[in-house]
């Protein structure tokens, strides 16, 4: 078993070029020793784990072979998937299945905090 805290852990940002979308967040997954880019299950990961903050913008992840599960810790928001857009909030909790496009976002003036 592999334990990590994630204060401890470096995190990151991202943004589109004119700035449209934003965020930040940390790579727990990759912390813990998952390689990306491996096709071997037990160096990629089941799910990938990484934690996230967007404020009043949409956010884009980065797009992930495994499977996700995604935990709203706080905020509200969306997520785009497949054909349809699905309300966010506090508490809320769901699988995305391996290669399903998604794009959780911020539709709200209050700062949303998923984990996935």
């Amino acid at each position: 078993m592999e334990k990590l805290n994630t204060k401890d852990i470096t995190g990151y940002s991202w943004a589109s070029p004119e700035r449209k979308f934003v965020g930040a967040g940390k790579g727990i997954s990759e912390e813990l020793g998952r390689d990306p880019l491996s096709t071997h299950l037990k160096t990629r990961h089941l799910f990938d784990v990484k934690t996230a903050r967007a404020a009043n913008t949409l956010s884009l992840p980065p797009p992930s072979r495994a499977g996700r599960v995604l935990h709203v810790i706080s905020g509200k928001g969306i997520v785009r998937h497949k054909d349809r857009i699905t309300p966010i909030e506090t508490g809320d909790a769901f699988i995305i299945p391996p290669d399903q496009p998604y794009q959780p976002g911020n539709d709200d003036t209050e700062t949303l905090f998923p984990i996935w």
